[in-house]
């Protein structure tokens, strides 16, 4: 199985001379491609901090981190823009949509900073909603659908544009699962 991601001896500090806070010490590993990981910790453990790392959103202070060979703590400043983009797909814990956009256009919106000929987008964002069961609040804006509808919202736009690695900080907290018991 093909190495898709792979995290080297990575720590992060925070602080400077005598008042240092280690957020993550020493975690390594690696994800093949198709793989599913998920991390686990205490409120407070360091998990949001290394899902950042791992997106480039934040930098470590020691370690490295490949994501198909490329090593992304290497990346220059003005390339990493671009490598979100064409890499990484983002579910945040706060969902993070834009409440003056549509659910439609808060999907749309990955497609367009990809620059998707917009000839493509509508059918894009309606295959997209019918596979997360939303195609009846595509009109509807953030603050007029439930937390799951929402989720589900932020889980289309993270995965419309086929990310090489999706990154997702407590995907199923909004979405309630029921199964029924023979």
């Amino acid at each position: 199985m093909k190495e898709i991601l792979k995290l080297d001896h990575i720590q992060k500090f925070y602080g400077n001379h005598g008042n240092i806070t280690k957020a993550i010490h020493d975690i390594s590993f690696s994800v093949g491609e198709g793989e599913f990981a998920g991390i686990m910790g205490a409120s407070g453990s360091g998990k949001t901090t290394l899902l950042n790392c791992i997106s480039t959103i934040d930098t470590v202070s020691a370690g490295h981190i490949y994501l198909d060979g490329t090593e992304v703590t290497e990346i220059k400043e003005k390339a990493l823009a671009r490598f979100r983009r064409e890499n990484l797909g983002f579910i945040f814990q706060d969902f993070s949509l834009l409440d003056t956009l549509t659910i439609f256009e808060n999907i749309a919106l990955a497609l367009t900073i990809n620059r998707t000929p917009a000839e493509q987008i509508e059918g894009k964002v309606k295959e997209m909603a019918k596979s997360l069961n939303i195609t009846d609040i595509l009109n509807q804006y953030p603050y007029q659908v439930s937390g799951g509808q929402k989720q589900r919202c932020a889980c289309a736009r993270a995965i419309i544009n086929r990310p090489r690695l999706i990154l997702a900080d407590e995907p199923t907290g909004d979405v309630k699962l029921v199964r029924k018991m023979s």
